[in-house]
């Protein structure tokens, strides 16, 4: 099978992913984990979120 070249090769980004069986389910887990850094960043005393102003 010839090579494609390097543009098609890496075309598609890899990213990791997780299907979850419904988005009910899938945007519980996210606002977790976004609760979760917001936590994380407030006890080290850093903003979560960096503002363009």
């Amino acid at each position: 099978m010839a090579r494609l070249n390097l543009i098609e090769e890496t075309r598609y980004e890899k990213l990791p992913v997780r299907v979850y069986p419904d988005q009910h389910i899938a945007s519980k887990q996210v606002a977790g984990r976004i609760a979760q850094l917001i936590h994380k960043k407030q006890t080290q005393g850093q903003p979560a979120v960096l503002g363009l102003l």
